[in-house]
């Protein structure tokens, strides 16, 4: 099924990530991610999600590779992942209640439930969870996906199964994060996050994150690009599958959409999507400065401000370095 990794652990007590996030939520740092603060008893026990529910199979899936870009975070070069894990999990469940009979209780989870996967992926011994927060596998490296099948079937073992820490002394996820997002090693100031503001954010961009983009528009993958576990584990463009910035910015909205269907890309909207390109252009000498002035005519309030941002951070550019 295209599964890398699997591991099934039993569901008891209280999650051991569970202090650190409530820690986290406590010190505001999730914000703007409300909804990351909702449904703390769940977090805390995940077997409360249904009743009867005894046992967790966590799954490593790779991240897909149909539609490679510079301009998108790699777990969305394809499919949506939780239409795709979703499907393959239903399918397992199915297969297994055909064989063996229907289960009591069962609960399929891909990102989509209020429970800390990571946490229940280190404690099973998939991996741990790194300095840039997220989960690491010396066999797969980071560019994982994490769902889980939370049954009545009892664990075969109690024992919990968290290994090593294992980043060392290494800090180059901490050191060349373009926000200085990370207030410490694992820990995430979301607000600072280029994931949360080019992906969760719907108002206009923080001004002074304009200009840190990269050469990504959506999500950011410098700190795993920069892990040293990913060097056996490369994920490269090939053929972007998106047409030149300045082209994507110039393209209708029936067009424009018609690239991000039935994908992750769908999530900021199409007014958050063209922002986001907005904002990539600000320091790229390739999209020429009409074809940001032109969406200042754009019957959108939000592409209208965002148009004057970039301009304005063009002209403090421009400014800076004649001087």
């Amino acid at each position: 099924m295209g599964f890398l990794d699997m591991a099934h652990i039993p569901l008891e007590g209280i999650d051991p990530g569970y202090q650190t996030y409530q820690n986290w939520i406590k010190d505001g740092h999730h914000h703007p991610l409300e909804y990351l603060a909702r449904n703390e008893q769940l977090r805390k026990r995940p077997q409360n999600l249904e009743p009867g529910l005894i046992s967790a199979f966590v799954f490593l899936h790779p991240y897909p590779k149909e539609k490679t870009s510079r301009m998108i975070a790699r777990y969305a070069w394809g499919k949506d992942y939780h239409i795709t894990l979703k499907e393959k999990l239903r399918s397992l469940s199915d297969h297994y209640e055909e064989t063996y009979g229907p289960l009591s209780s069962q609960r399929i989870c891909v990102d989509t439930a209020p429970i800390l996967e990571r946490s229940l992926a280190q404690r099973s011994g998939l991996g741990w969870i790194g300095k840039n927060g997220c989960l690491i596998s010396r066999r797969h490296g980071s560019w994982l996906l994490i769902s889980t099948w939370l049954t009545s079937l009892p664990a075969s073992t109690a024992q919990d199964r968290t290994h090593g820490f294992h980043c060392g002394k290494c800090t180059r996820c901490l050191d060349l994060c373009p926000t200085d997002a990370f207030i410490k090693p694992g820990l995430l100031n979301a607000n600072l996050c280029l994931s949360t503001q080019t992906i969760e954010n719907r108002g206009v961009f923080p001004d002074k994150m304009i200009g840190k983009l990269d050469q990504q528009a959506f999500g950011c993958d410098i700190c795993q690009e920069v892990c040293p576990w990913n060097r056996k584990h490369p994920l490269a463009v090939e053929d972007d599958f998106l047409p030149p910035l300045k082209d994507l910015l110039e393209l209708p909205e029936p067009d424009f959409r018609d690239f991000f269907r039935k994908s992750p890309m769908e999530r900021p909207t199409w007014a958050g999507l063209r922002r986001n390109f907005l904002v990539l252009s600000a320091e790229r000498k390739d999209v020429p400065d009409t074809t940001i002035l032109r969406h200042l005519q754009d019957d959108r309030q939000l592409i209208r401000e965002t148009a004057k941002q970039v301009i304005e951070h063009r002209k403090s550019l421009n400014k800076t370095q004649n001087n």
